[in-house]
């Protein structure tokens, strides 16, 4: 019997009784052993489940009939529906005080100024309503979603899969076709309606730190998946023929040998060798010197051409010297293209046309397109999960990585969401994401793992003192 007031679901701490601590134990003990199921248990968990699954790997985009039927939209009003009906399916957690919700609050107010106050209030108003709002709306329902760390593990879990079918898309419907801006170079195309090469690497870079978690975590069956998808993660990448993904790529192997201090060296080593491996063995001809010219950025079109990546990010400063606070408005780089920039003006009725350009970096897109309170925000987001993650896995007792099914999802959480969130950061620097599902996908497994942890005190302790963490079944756990 409790000698205390017991922990609530709302994890709550609380005291037990010898006796029943020694239960506890044993069942952590059997979970921690079996590895713990992914699988959703209640409907809602499920819908989002599902929606994760979509959201990234947008399979959906190879059902034409599903395209007017706007399948993600109907899964968030469901999963929103459903938690209205049963709120008692949210987690009580005090999710929405952490850093990173926060920065997602504000961003998504941000991003209503910045169309109040941009060059086009019709077209950031347009896409707030019909694209950023889904995508906050899905993180900010994972947030409040993560009640334990079962969610946590099954919502990770979610992203590997939505990688692996990203996988076996583009190794089975991808085509591989003359690269534009080098003829020497096949590269992946045709294989997906709303991801290009470029935006695959990103994608898939962010999946391989989070299949280093999978991996850990698992017994046989799920290390054979989580080795499959990771090998096959290694192969897509190569053929994408991405320089900003070979980029991200030496960032999260980087990462992996300096932040994932809870793997051996010669295991980190061997996810790096089959990684690249993988690349090796599956690079296109013409890859390899692709890569080189990453050395020689001068000679390459991206430094030359009136739309290539330099003067992209020249204009990209113009505009946010014209708009600093807020920036041209939510998703009005391209317009600012075609109307602000001086090719734009300058234009005459027989010149060739002037492209609508995107910025082709997400840190300069989010500057440009919300300002300096948007740029801020969204930096925060990025560099915070990195530093807060792996400032508190560092303070976990060493012990966590092989304890209870709880602890060893904290302990690769810690150090696996900053893995993957490096290769993100490192990526994006060549494509458009500022506001695509990945980045808040990423936070909303930041959020999980400091609500989780939320009075744990492994700080300054000795590394075989147990901190107060919440379990699976929601409560708090001493």
């Amino acid at each position: 019997m409790p000698v205390g007031n017991r922990t609530d679901s709302a994890g709550q701490a609380g005291l037990v009784s010898g006796t029943e601590r020694r239960r506890l134990g044993r069942a952590s003990a059997r979970g921690s052993a079996s590895g713990e199921s992914w699988v959703p248990k209640d409907p809602l968990r499920w819908l989002l489940f599902i929606l994760l699954v979509m959201s990234i790997s947008r399979i959906n985009g190879h059902f034409p009939f599903l395209i007017p039927l706007r399948p993600l939209l109907v899964i968030s009003a469901g999963a929103l529906a459903w938690a209205a009906i049963n709120p008692r399916l949210l987690s009580r957690l005090p999710w929405s005080r952490t850093w990173p919700a926060r920065a997602c609050i504000g961003l998504g107010v941000t991003a209503c100024f910045s169309a109040v106050f941009g060059i086009s209030l019709g077209g950031a108003a347009r896409f707030i309503l019909e694209d950023y709002s889904k995508v906050l709306v899905a993180a900010f329902l994972l947030m409040a979603t993560i009640a334990s760390a079962r969610d946590l593990h099954m919502y990770i879990w979610a992203y590997v899969i939505a990688s692996g079918v990203l996988v076996v898309d583009a190794l089975l419907g991808g085509q591989m076709r003359q690269a534009s801006f080098d003829i020497s170079l096949q590269r992946l195309s045709g294989f997906n309606s709303t991801y290009d090469a470029n935006d695959v690497g990103v994608v898939l870079i962010t999946g391989l730190g989070l299949a280093l978690y999978t991996f850990q975590m698992s017994r046989l069956p799920g290390k054979v998946v989580s080795l499959a998808i990771t090998l096959g993660m290694g192969a897509v990448l190569a053929e994408t023929g991405s320089r900003g993904a070979f980029v991200g790529l030496v960032a999260l192997g980087l990462a992996v040998l300096l932040l994932l201090d809870t793997v051996t060296l010669p295991k980190r080593l061997g996810f790096i060798v089959a990684t690249g491996a993988a690349l090796s063995f599956a690079s296109p001809d013409g890859y390899w010197d692709q890569m080189k010219t990453i050395f020689s950025p001068k000679q390459d079109y991206n430094w030359t051409a009136e739309t290539g990546r330099r003067m992209i990010t020249q204009r990209g400063l113009e505009y946010l010297k014209s708009y600093p606070v807020f920036g041209l408005g939510i998703n009005n780089f391209p317009m600012a293209e075609g109307t602000l920039a001086e090719r734009a003006r300058s234009w005459m009725p027989g010149d060739a046309g002037v492209a609508w350009t995107a910025p082709h970096n997400s840190f300069l897109q989010v500057a440009a397109e919300m300002g300096v309170v948007g740029f801020t925000l969204w930096s925060s987001l990025v560099f915070g999960m990195i530093w807060s993650l792996s400032r508190l896995g560092r303070r976990l007792p060493s012990g966590w990585k092989t304890g209870a099914f709880e602890q060893r999802v904290m302990s690769n959480a810690t150090r696996c969401i900053p893995v993957a969130t490096v290769g993100f950061a490192a990526s994006v620097f060549f494509v458009s994401f500022g506001y695509l599902e990945v980045v808040y996908t990423l936070a909303a497994f930041a959020v999980g793992v400091h609500v989780l942890m939320r009075g744990a005190g492994p700080q300054g302790e000795s590394s075989g003192s147990q901190g107060r963490l919440i379990t699976s079944s929601g409560r708090g756990r001493a």
